[in-house]
């Protein structure tokens, strides 16, 4: 529990680098709660060891795999797996109030992370599976969203599913340390539709294993990815090479009505494009699309 106590202390200095932090401040303890220098020692090697940075078996190598301090039986390897799993794992919207990042004014550095955490409604390891289940609702403005990951500019959706490679690769560095019993071989997602969709309306499950790469997690989810008018332009020519919509003012309609207003607004190219693509359209009599 003293390791957990600062992790949390050398968040509140600083995110990056924290795990060195607490470190740091475990070794200026001078509070008579750490009853000597070995407790010291084994909470210091397990908070240090808890970042993905870091080695649990270097951090740990000073150590037997159990160490008895005065009457008991401390397994330092499992416990910083423990710390390092839970801390991995402790990303949902209740770590990330809108309100609260608000009134702080999160940099954009941070921004990405506390977005991601809102996304994520649940998160849960379940032993009966041998795997974390987490539920996602994305937003429509995640759709093409640009973010800021260090100095790269990816889409949201991209490194959403970067982050969830993270929390995989984590699961599986930790089984190492852990009894079978607590091994965990996968995420499980369970991805909510978007708000007014038309023909994703049910939850689509995604199985994020140890062959799992980003960009499969991206292509099961291509409404996450694909431009709302451009998507619907598809879908409209679709119907029309099937003979459910045989006119241009009717696919122009059709076009109009189911993009969002926002897009419209905010998308300067919207009634530009659908003029080239009216003038370009067969009259009638001059072919099909096929």
């Amino acid at each position: 529990m003293l390791s957990i106590l600062y992790h949390d202390i050398g968040m509140l200095r600083t995110r990056r680098g924290h795990a060195g932090v607490s470190a740091i401040l475990v070794g200026e303890e001078e509070g008579t709660f750490i009853t000597g220098p070995k407790d010291r020692d084994l909470i210091k090697a397990i908070v240090a060891s808890h970042s993905s940075s870091e080695s649990i078996e270097q951090r740990c190598m000073m150590f037997e795999e159990d160490e008895i301090v005065r009457s008991h039986r401390v397994r330092p390897r499992l416990l910083a797996a423990l710390v390092r799993l839970s801390d991995e794992l402790d990303e949902d919207y209740r770590r990330a109030d809108p309100k609260l990042e608000t009134l702080l004014g999160i940099p954009a550095s941070s921004r990405f992370y506390w977005r991601f955490c809102q996304r994520i409604t649940a998160i849960q390891p379940r032993r009966n599976y041998r795997d974390i289940y987490v539920s996602v609702q994305f937003d429509e403005s995640d759709v093409l969203a640009p973010v800021r990951i260090g100095n790269r500019q990816r889409t949201f959706v991209g490194a959403f599913a970067d982050k969830l490679e993270k929390i995989k690769n984590e699961l599986l560095y930790c089984n190492q340390f852990l009894p079978p019993e607590l091994n965990y071989d996968h995420l499980t997602l369970s991805v909510k539709p978007l708000p007014a969709q038309e023909r994703w309306v049910a939850a689509r499950r995604f199985v994020f294993s140890h062959e799992t790469k980003p960009q499969d997690f991206v292509a099961a989810f291509p409404e996450l990815v694909a431009d709302p008018a451009m998507a619907q332009m598809r879908r409209a020519l679709e119907e029309m090479r099937d003979g459910d919509l045989d006119t241009r003012s009717q696919l122009s309609g059709h076009w109009r009505k189911s993009v969002p207003i926002s897009r419209k607004s905010s998308h300067k190219r919207f009634h530009t494009n659908e003029r080239a693509w009216r003038a370009s359209w067969p009259r009638s009599g001059e072919g099909r699309l096929e």
